[in-house]
């Protein structure tokens, strides 16, 4: 048994620190596992290296999701995988799971964003999919009411936390805010994740606009990174506004914070609010 997991990119998020940690656990199990990322390179494969799983770079960022499809479905026969997971596009996957003839299945983790077509594609080719997985209760409840699966290709799989790494006492906030240079006093707000519209993040600028004094901790890299710097600028808080860029460990940023603030668009399950929540730091989201 071979179980290949694959992502879109390797950026630095939950999704991809999840995957990695899935990987090595099962393999630990004695569930071997490998992982792919279908547009090459990039900060995230620091996860896999640190947990020792094996990972391959399948395609480039131009490749279509039919490219992607045979290259995935290529790798899985050069490596002898028994089963592919896709996390979360699911278009490579309708290809590699025929192609390379293995039993296939995708994780939602968020939902309201699929455009008509996609959702008929969904529908139409899950009788040749081995299910799908959902992370909460309103992924699933989703997929059976408005893309109209059928309930037994769906399976609710609530997204695990490692409670060993996040957990109370393990960072003093005073030292934390030291190591990021922030004086005493300040309200601080933050988040941990990737800069993309739709985690909501000019929420959160909008709301800090109303806080006076207030400093916003932004940790992570993304397309929509110099529309947030512009929207700062926009609401005069541009110097109370702090991208921290890519970090390998959100635990400090966290530890630094008053309150986290996760305002995704669409997710049901956001790992920036539910770790600091487990380290015992105040945490709101919608």
């Amino acid at each position: 048994m071979l179980i290949l997991h694959y992502l879109q990119d390797l950026l630095l998020s939950g999704p991809h620190r999840g995957t990695a940690e899935v990987c090595a656990r099962l393999t630990a199990a004695g569930f071997p596992c490998a992982a792919a990322s279908l547009s090459g390179d990039g900060p995230g494969r620091i996860f896999f290296e640190e947990r020792g799983v094996e990972l391959h770079l399948v395609g480039g960022p131009d490749d279509t999701a039919l490219v992607q499809g045979l290259k995935l479905a290529r790798l899985a026969r050069r490596i002898g995988a028994t089963a592919l997971h896709g996390h979360p596009n699911r278009l490579p996957t309708w290809v590699a799971g025929p192609a390379a003839g293995l039993p296939a299945f995708v994780t939602f983790h968020r939902y309201g964003f699929d455009p008509p077509y996609l959702r008929l594609l969904t529908r139409l080719s899950s009788p040749f999919m081995a299910g799908y997985a959902c992370v909460s209760r309103r992924v699933r409840d989703y997929l059976l009411d408005v893309v109209r699966l059928h309930p037994s290709r769906v399976a609710l799989v609530p997204n695990g936390l490692d409670t060993g790494r996040f957990r109370p006492g393990l960072f003093d906030k005073k030292e934390a805010r030291r190591g990021l240079g922030i004086e005493p006093g300040r309200t601080v707000l933050g988040y941990a994740g990737r800069l993309g519209h739709r985690k909501g993040l000019d929420h959160l600028l909008r709301a800090a606009a109303g806080l006076p004094g207030s400093l916003v901790l932004l940790a992570g890299e993304g397309y929509h990174e110099q529309n947030l710097r512009r929207l700062a600028g926009e609401l005069g808080i541009a110097d109370r506004v702090r991208f921290l860029g890519k970090i390998p460990d959100p635990r400090p940023v966290y530890a630094a914070c008053d309150l986290v603030v996760a305002v995704g668009r669409g997710e049901s399950f956001n790992r920036g609010m539910a770790e600091p929540l487990a380290m015992e730091v105040p945490a709101a989201g919608l």
